[in-house]
């Protein structure tokens, strides 16, 4: 029986993640061809056979993320690279933005404190006196 499938994993080099033909794959490692971009589509697509002298790259594969079909993989691939839940739908996604927070060390702190701007000139007014003329 020679079933194909296809892992979508994480490339711990550079964070980016693909759906790879899983025969490519060997313990914690990936075996990945240098092709071009158009001969690599070809090639993870027909999930060609494992060239024991393409270079390995360390990756993490996803929990219950292999497939039989190339495109229910690279569909998966897709939600994976917003969330770490590919289990769900594409529709189900929301995506969050992280707020970065500011965080100042103890030094920025004392210069912050110790700068101050000048205070407001306040002018002076003096109010005129209004005199009656009776």
């Amino acid at each position: 029986m020679n079933s194909k499938t296809w892992t979508v994993v994480q490339f711990l080099d550079d964070l980016t993640v693909e759906a790879i033909p899983s025969t490519w794959i060997q313990g914690n490692e990936c075996h990945w061809p240098s092709f071009s971009m158009e001969k690599l589509h070809n090639a993870i697509r027909k999930s060609e056979p494992l060239n024991t002298c393409w270079p390995t790259h360390k990756i993490k594969i996803f929990r219950n993320a292999t497939y039989g079909d190339y495109l229910k993989a690279r569909n998966k691939a897709r939600i994976a690279e917003n969330t770490s839940d590919i289990n769900t739908e594409p529709e189900d996604v929301e995506v969050k933005r992280k707020r970065i927070q500011k965080i100042l060390s103890s030094s920025e702190e004392s210069i912050d404190d110790t700068i101050l701007p000048p205070p407001p000139s306040i002018s002076k007014y003096k109010a005129k006196k209004k005199t009656s003329t009776s």
